[in-house]
C-alpha cells in the first residue's frame, strides 16, 4: 500500500470530489470554458446495454465539473436519468430531440 492512500479520516475536508475522485480537488480549479460556439454530436446506443437505448453527448470540451453540470440540467429538463463520464453525457432513453432543443438554448450547435 502506497502511502498517500487515505485508509479513514475523522477530517472532514479528507473527502474525495464526487466528479474527479481526487482529495485535491482537481476539476474545480479548471476554468469553464463557454458552451457557446461549441459543438456536440448526438449518437443513440445500444451495444453493451442489454438492449437499452441511451442518447449520447460528445464533443463537449469542458471540465467534469461543469460536464456534470450541464448533464444534471439535460436530465431535470428531459425528466430522465443518465450520467456524465469519460467525457461525454449519456441520457436513458431516445431522446435526440429534447436534448438538441435543450442544448441549443445554452448555445451549443448540434452536428
Amino acid at each position: 500500500m502506497s502511502k498517500d492512500t487515505l485508509v479513514y479520516s475523522t477530517d472532514p475536508t479528507k473527502r474525495k470530489c464526487p466528479v474527479c475522485g481526487q482529495y485535491e480537488c482537481v476539476c474545480q480549479t479548471i476554468e469553464d470554458r463557454p458552451l457557446s460556439g461549441q459543438t456536440a454530436t448526438l449518437v443513440i446506443e445500444r451495444k453493451g446495454r442489454k438492449g437499452k437505448t441511451v442518447t449520447i453527448v460528445r464533443g463537449l470540451k469542458v471540465n467534469p465539473f461543469q460536464l456534470a453540470t450541464i448533464a444534471k440540467t439535460l436530465k431535470q429538463r428531459i425528466g430522465t436519468g443518465g450520467t456524465a463520464k469519460q467525457g461525454q453525457i449519456e441520457i436513458q432513453g431516445d431522446h435526440r430531440e429534447k436534448v438538441a432543443m435543450v442544448l441549443r438554448e445554452m448555445g451549443v450547435r448540434i452536428s
